[in-house]
């Protein structure tokens, strides 16, 4: 059994709150997704997601992280902005993903983002994906390996062509 860098129970949290910085960012703040990612990954909010740091994994929502992140990465103070989420975006699908794709891994933030940047992932996000990642957040995703990696890995096909080798590589 892999070692995580925080208990599971947590996990689900955590790929909300990033899923939700993902789409604050975007959608309500207008930075794009590749440039929030790159923020995100030089950001002492990854390393601290990554290390399980309490306060950022069950303590802070997703529109908190943004932030919080903006702040540490630019200096620049971001108002809370108004935003009404209908439904989930493929930026959000995309901070879910990832984070628990982080999690399971144990892998830097920096290594998946370098290895699959945020517009090719983007590219992969098709409404059959979207409703994949919808079941799979409605049943609380069975945490195995088997259980990930067929349906994903068929839905996600068509993004072989952009980044062959690194989806090989970072397989669920």
């Amino acid at each position: 059994m892999m070692a995580h860098a925080y208990p599971e129970m947590y996990l689900a949290n955590t790929q909300s709150a990033l899923g939700d910085a993902f789409d604050y960012a975007t959608n309500a703040c207008g930075i794009t997704g590749n440039d929030f990612a790159k923020l995100f990954i030089t950001s002492s909010i990854s390393k601290r997601m990554e290390n399980g740091e309490p306060a950022i994994i069950a303590g802070k929502s997703g529109i908190e992280i943004a932030i919080e992140l903006i702040y540490d990465t630019t200096g620049e103070n971001l108002e809370a902005r108004q935003y009404e989420q209908i439904g989930h975006s493929a930026e959000y699908w995309i901070g879910w993903a990832v984070a628990y794709y982080q999690w399971y891994s144990s892998r830097r933030y920096v290594e998946i983002f370098n290895a699959l940047p945020f517009d090719d992932l983007k590219e992969c996000i098709t409404p059959s994906t979207k409703r994949i990642l919808q079941s799979l957040l409605k049943s609380q995703i069975k945490k195995s390996r088997n259980t990930l990696k067929t349906p994903i890995s068929k839905e996600f096909a068509p993004c072989a062509t952009i980044h062959k080798q690194n989806l090989q590589a970072f397989q669920w």
